[in-house]
This record gives C-alpha cells, structure tokens and sequence, in this order.
C-alpha cells in the first residue's frame, strides 16, 4: 500500500525518481507511475484534512482510477496536543488496516508538521507496527529542475543504529548491531561476517572472558571496521555514518588484544585491561561473570608478581599452583 498525505495545492511539476520523469499535480500520481508495475501499490490510503478532502483528494482519486483503489482517512489540521495524538492514531491505524503489507509513505504534501509527524507515525510502524516499512518518499518540489523524489529510510534507520549503539554502551551487547547490519533480506557476506564478530563479542562480555572478547574486537577492528563504514556508506546510505563508526570504534577499544590466547604475555597491561572488564561488569549488575573473572585475576596477579608469565595461562603448570597459595593465605589469616 502506498501511505501519503495530502495539502489544498495541486501544482504541475515533473516528478523524477532515479533518472525517470512524469509530469503529474500530485506526488502520490506521478509515484505510482514511476514506480515499476512490481512495486505499484493495491492501494492508496490518503491522510486528508477536511480542506484537503475538498481540494486535492477528488483530483487524486480521477488520477489513478481504474489503476488501483483509493481510500480517504480524515485526519485534524489542528495543533495541539489530542490533535497530534490523533493524527498518528489514524495514520498508524490506516496502515495497520493492512497486516503483513509492505508500505510506502509519501511525505511530500501537506502541512509542514503533518509531514514531521508521518516520520515519527513511520518509526512506530517499522518497529512495532505489522506492516513492512519499504520506502519513504519525498520531493522537493522544484518545477524549472524536476521535482526530485528521495528516499528517507536512511533517516528511519538512524534511530535504531542510535539505540544500538546505546545498548552497547549501556549492557555491552553488540547483538543489536549485528540486527541492524542483516535487517535487509539482502545482506551479504560482508554483513553476515561483521554481524558473528559482533555476536562473538557479545558472548565474551556476557561470560567474563576477557581474551576472546579483546580478539573479537581486534578482528573487527583490523579486518571489518573499513567494510562497515563501506556498508553503511553505500547499501544503508546512514547518516552520520563516520560519527556512528566512531562511537562504536570508542566502545570497543578499551577491551582489545590484539595477541592470540595462546601467545598473549602477563603484562601490568593486560591486568588492567581484564581489571576494566571486571568493573564493567559490576557496573552493569553482571555478579556471576564479574566473581568469576575477579577470582581469575586474583590468580593472574599472583603469577605476575611471582613473575612466572611464561605459561601464565595453564592451569596445571600455572594457574593451580597460585590458587593453592592463595588459598593456603586464606586458611594461615
């Protein structure tokens, strides 16, 4: 279904989507004829207030008759708080009409908070709703150049790298990211490659293993962080997409090593970062794992100031000999 709004104006342009033309008074009309007879809509479900009923709704509905059905919802011009309310209940209750439809929005008509308030009803949709947000259409209206329509999905796919990001931050989970990296049906390799680290990452925060965290990040960062900027440049087309790199390369660094298990030295280094990932995961309420990897690093501080780092991670030539003084220290106090 193709979800749009309309104004009082019905002024002649040229429509333009990719390098195609069609000269119509109104967006929804020139967007359906542009789009291939694959992606045309069964239904155009137009937000009208009462004077756009009047004005623009009867030229629409001559446009596309005998094309597809058009329907009228009334929605209020108003602007005040229950207006609002009521604006996103009809719009995400038009959509909703049509469960496990996929639905284009076109935003290019209407008063100009109306059209803010179809991108704050798209988000809704594409989260919760039970629908398929597929496209977000708007043209700049320019008649001398052609009215050129763009696709906003971009923007509806920023918030939830934003919330991703957040839950990094906030419980050190990387799964929401490997989600938003293999949302579209058509990720490839690249994105499935990107999005296992990303789980890898996640498990060893989760469990308290320091190592195999720090070599999940080291692997994002030395082979994949270069394919997700590239990802999120050309198929997602993020915005922000450096500051979005950023911050994820921020979150991630502190815990990386770059050394593999098996060769990794006992350094003060390498306590303090082990020590950054016990505090963490304190600070986030993670008691078993954060016990766990502070009895490991208590033994780790014994074989480090004893100085026996050469197989400082092998239980039976290492690590049990310095539990047992540990323990022995315990029973003597």
């Amino acid at each position: 279904m193709l979800l749009t709004i309309l104004g009082t104006r019905a002024d002649e342009a040229d429509y333009q989507l990719g390098y195609v033309r069609h000269r119509a008074r109104l967006a929804p009309v020139a967007l359906f004829d542009l789009l291939t007879p694959d992606e045309r809509p069964d239904v155009i479900v137009a937000l009208c207030t009462d004077e756009a009923k009047k004005a623009t709704f009867p030229i629409l509905e001559e446009a596309v008759s005998g094309k597809t059905s058009v329907v009228c919802q009334d929605v209020p011009s108003d602007i005040d708080e229950k207006s609002l309310d009521r604006f996103l209940d009809v719009m995400t209750g038009a959509a909703e009409q049509y469960p496990g439809s996929t639905v284009m929005i076109d935003v290019t008509h209407g008063w100009r908070h109306l059209s803010f308030l179809m991108y704050v009803g798209a988000l809704y949709l594409a989260a919760l709703g039970r629908v398929t947000v597929g496209r977000i259409y708007y043209a700049l209206f320019a008649p001398s150049q052609g009215s050129q329509f763009f696709d906003l999905m971009p923007l509806l796919e920023l918030p939830g790298w934003i919330h991703a990001l957040e839950t990094l931050r906030e419980t050190g989970s990387a799964r929401p990211i490997a989600a938003a990296l293999q949302k579209h049906a058509d990720s490839g390799p690249e994105a499935r490659a990107i999005g296992d680290i990303m789980r890898r990452a996640s498990d060893a925060h989760a469990a308290g293993l320091p190592i195999e965290l720090g070599n999940a990040v080291d692997t994002y960062l030395s082979q994949k962080g270069k394919s997700l900027r590239k990802l999120l440049r050309d198929e997602h087309k993020l915005p922000l997409l450096a500051k979005v790199a950023e911050q994820l390369e921020g979150l991630l660094v502190p815990y990386r090593v770059a050394s593999k298990k098996k060769d990794l030295a006992l350094t003060e280094h390498e306590l303090r970062r082990q020590a950054l990932l016990v505090d963490d995961l304190l600070n986030r309420g993670n008691l078993p794992a954060a016990l766990g990897l502070m009895n490991e690093w208590t033994v780790t501080w014994v074989l480090l100031k004893q100085g026996s780092t050469a197989s400082w991670l092998d239980y039976h030539t290492c690590r049990r000999k310095a539990a047992g003084k540990l323990a022995a220290s315990a029973v003597l106090r």
